[in-house]
């Protein structure tokens, strides 16, 4: 016999999701904040490299929440910005 999961439960689960794209879309603001005071070509790079390390564990909890909503469009795209920036490196597009 199969169990069906509240409709409820499904509604607070897509809530929760919501609020956490929410907060991720904020985090990209911020991350993305111009590197103005960053000095020396080496520290650039350092910053540049941490923050593509931190956007492809955000792309990451996306796909996932995504995926286990079977949100299929959020999921690809949010796997195309984990490819993106995989390692902590700016990668091309495979488009």
């Amino acid at each position: 016999m199969e169990k069906s999961i509240p409709v409820a439960s499904l509604h607070s689960t897509y809530q929760i999701f919501a609020e956490e794209l929410s907060s991720h879309v904020a985090f990209f603001k911020q991350l993305l904040a111009p590197l103005e005071d960053v000095v020396g070509e080496q520290a650039i790079e350092e910053e540049l490299r941490t923050k593509a390390k931190k956007l492809e564990h955000r792309f990451h909890l996306l796909k996932g929440g995504a995926g286990f909503l079977q949100l299929k469009e959020i999921a690809e795209a949010s796997l195309a910005g984990e490819t993106l920036f995989k390692g902590g490196k700016l990668h091309e597009s495979p488009s």
